[in-house]
């Protein structure tokens, strides 16, 4: 029973990582710098650009809540 116990938390630690690490990588593409014009062919407004990180931030707590339990 307990390696049970073990190893589903082990996986879900396991899975969180893969994710903040993907999380990580993807929001890369959300920093300025010389690539940005050709991802985007204009500038994103610095409001757009805060509501999408808190909308990661909220994301990944809700993710970290999920993965507690």
């Amino acid at each position: 029973m307990a390696i049970k116990y073990t190893l589903r938390y082990v996986a879900n630690v396991l899975m969180l990582f893969c994710y903040l690490l993907g999380l990580i990588i993807a929001s890369l593409s959300f920093f300025t710098g010389e690539s940005q014009s050709l991802l985007f062919p204009k500038p994103i407004p610095l409001s757009e650009y805060w509501d999408g990180i808190d909308g990661l931030v909220k994301t990944t707590e809700d993710i970290v809540i999920v993965f507690s339990f």
